[in-house]
């Protein structure tokens, strides 16, 4: 054997066992790429919870991620307060994860957020979000639409549309009241009626027998998809003919078995997202044949999409370090072209992606004319 062959072999033997007897491809350990999905399986909203981990699961299939290793969190019902936190440290503490898809609802994102920072821990939600969530953690990025644009631009329209007095209904959660305060502080007409309501109620009579004639428009702020339907239902039992205005929650076929015909010309505010690009078409086609029903929330199918991709691209530039990931994220997501179209992630990890409206018809949702 020749010197030059022994200085080559003694090398790569050095290098073997610094790594620990992995072998390294640029700048990423050849070891399963870890991701945590942390969202709701069960409970009410399971729905939303279950669309999140087919997504990610289908989208690590069609990338052909070989190396990426999913760990689905349940959090329980509604993804708040201590199984949150629990679901979290089990992630970060057990399973060893420096990167997670959010698929909760804002009071689960907010529970863990301080700890995110604390911990270096990346973690990407593909929902909606308002200032609460722009504003939580340095190490929470949301390339899902804003909740301010959720509250002004449907404050905007109203009035376009000729609807000078509406009546306000919001969920008692984090998310629709962030809806709701923009949504207030932007409409330069009469808000007649303003009710903060309980969510999981099904008998909401006494809060719409607050509709007066002078009302124009009915505007419905769901944060769990529950109580829109029986509301929209009731309202139809009531005989009402006033237009009424929903946020994307309210469509699903939950809503649909509850609420029946009186969703029909319902107009439903739906995240924008990239619906006509061949990627997306192929992979709801790819959704439904894997799972015999189509995605009940697309947009956030394309988001997760499109962070499991981010996330990984990241960890083959920089490697699996959470304060790397978040560093690559901020310079690299720039004009980066995703299923939710042209993504760019602000100084705080934000897009400010926004909504279409559009209406109920026959069962589907169609571009309000």
């Amino acid at each position: 054997m020749n010197k030059l062959m022994i200085v080559v072999l003694t090398l790569t033997i050095i290098l073997l066992v610094g790594c620990g007897g992995e072998t390294i491809t640029g700048n990423v350990v050849n070891e399963p790429i870890k991701i945590g999905v942390m969202t709701m399986t069960t409970g009410d909203v399971a729905f939303l919870g279950q669309n999140i981990v087919k997504s990610a699961e289908l989208a690590v299939e069609e990338l052909e991620y070989d190396n990426v290793e999913l760990i689905i969190a349940d959090v329980g019902n509604l993804g708040e307060g201590r199984n949150t936190v629990a679901a979290y440290r089990k992630l970060v503490d057990v399973d060893k994860v420096e990167i997670i898809i959010d698929g909760m609802l804002s009071d689960g994102t907010m529970a863990v957020a301080p700890l995110l920072d604390q911990d270096e821990v990346v973690m990407i939600t593909p929902l909606t979000g308002g200032e609460n969530i722009d504003n939580a953690a340095e190490y929470l990025f949301r390339n899902g639409p804003s909740d301010i644009i959720a509250g002004t631009k449907p404050a905007k329209q109203l009035l376009e549309f000729g609807f000078e007095n509406v009546a306000l209904y919001t969920d008692n959660a984090e998310y629709t009241l962030d809806i709701r305060k923009h949504f207030v502080s932007s409409f330069r007409g009469k808000i007649v009626v303003d009710e903060v309501i309980i969510p999981d109620k099904s008998d909401y009579r006494g809060e719409l027998s607050k509709i007066t004639n002078e009302v124009d428009a009915i505007v419905i702020n769901t944060a769990t998809g529950m109580s829109a339907p029986h509301m929209i239902k009731q309202l139809y039992e009531l005989g009402n003919e006033k237009p009424i205005f929903v946020n994307f929650l309210a469509f699903n076929d939950n809503a649909l078995e509850i609420a029946g015909n009186a969703l029909e010309n319902v107009y439903v505010y739906d995240p924008e997202f990239d619906e006509t690009s061949s990627l997306t078409t192929m992979f709801f086609s790819q959704y439904e044949k894997k799972y015999g029903v189509k995605s009940n929330i697309p947009f956030h199918a394309t988001g997760t999409y499109d962070a499991i991709r981010m996330s990984v691209e990241a960890v083959e530039k920089v490697g699996y370090d959470g304060k790397k990931v978040h560093d690559y994220l901020l310079e690299n997501v720039q004009g980066w072209q995703g299923m939710n179209g042209v993504v760019t992630f602000d100084e705080k990890g934000n897009t400010q992606t926004g909504f279409v409206l559009k209406q109920v018809r026959n069962g589907e949702l169609v571009m309000a004319e």
